[in-house]
């Protein structure tokens, strides 16, 4: 259904000869992502961010759905990666919309690495990444991302506990 969506939107502007706002694969790669099409959605996130089309704005939107399903396939160095490159573009452009976001998905790579390193410095700086994470959706008043980072950091409890 969430791609049929997409698809009529990135064909109505193509029809009418009108600029889009958002580049349309990031919707797509969300999408796909929601969908588990991790790969699929891994392609066209990268083919969207390396076109430029649509406002500069949502390119740290991109970077964060391109981080989230690295993490959701395990690729955790290229999601800490992407991570990083949408923080930068929030500091060349100033929209710092997704900033939160962008730190809890950094806090998740962190710990992912950890796992596969097995270095407490890398777990540290994943949990101070998720509660700055929370600090920031709680100041930003984003509900939806503060619960993100919660329960982010509600699973590390949870792992550390289990240990």
């Amino acid at each position: 259904m969430a791609l049929q969506r997409v698809a009529t939107a990135e064909a109505v502007p193509a029809e009418q000869r009108l600029v889009l706002f958002m580049e349309p694969r990031f919707l797509r790669g969300a999408a796909l992502t929601a969908q588990g099409a991790f790969w699929g959605a891994v392609a066209c996130l990268r083919e969207g961010l390396a076109s430029r089309l649509g406002a500069v704005m949502f390119r740290p939107y991109g970077f964060a759905v391109l981080a989230e399903a690295l993490t959701r396939q395990g690729e955790h160095a290229p999601s800490l990666a992407a991570v990083r490159e949408g923080m930068e573009e929030q500091a060349e452009t100033g929209a710092l919309r997704w900033r939160s976001e962008l730190q809890r998905l950094e806090g998740v790579a962190l710990i992912g690495l950890n796992r596969l390193d097995e270095g407490q410095s890398a777990l540290d700086e994943g949990q101070s990444a998720l509660d700055e994470a929370l600090r920031i959706a709680r100041r930003q008043q984003a509900e939806a991302y503060e619960l993100r980072a919660a329960t982010s950091l509600a699973r590390l409890g949870r792992a550390g506990s289990a240990r």
